[in-house]
């Protein structure tokens, strides 16, 4: 793969900065935990969840050859209008290398 790589970069005159790798990954809001604590004896048991298991967001992290790292992107799924709500916009703390986006279909 590596030698594929080096003999593509010279036929094709690409730079180190050219040449890239990315990787995405889905994850859930709600994550349900297979196991529990609970006291020994006790009649009920309290799960607290948020409603939202089926809900999720993709994360995608990226980074070329010559080392540079590219700013990581969430992507959530928001329906026809494919945009998050200005609010909940305005309430996130986002850091300066996530860029955070919404498609109709995540």
């Amino acid at each position: 793969m590596i030698l594929k790589m080096l003999s593509t970069t010279r036929e094709e005159n690409y730079t180190l900065a050219n040449i890239g790798n990315m990787d995405e990954t889905m994850r859930r809001f709600d994550v349900a935990h297979k196991t529990i604590n609970n006291i020994q004896g006790d009649n009920t048991i309290r799960i607290a969840i948020t409603g939202s298991a089926k809900k999720g967001f993709t994360v995608a992290l990226a980074a070329m050859s010559n080392d540079t790292k590219l700013p990581a992107y969430i992507v959530f799924k928001e329906g026809r209008l494919a945009r998050i709500p200005p609010r909940v916009m305005a309430a996130l703390r986002i850091p300066f290398n996530v860029r955070v986006y919404a498609t109709q279909n995540g």
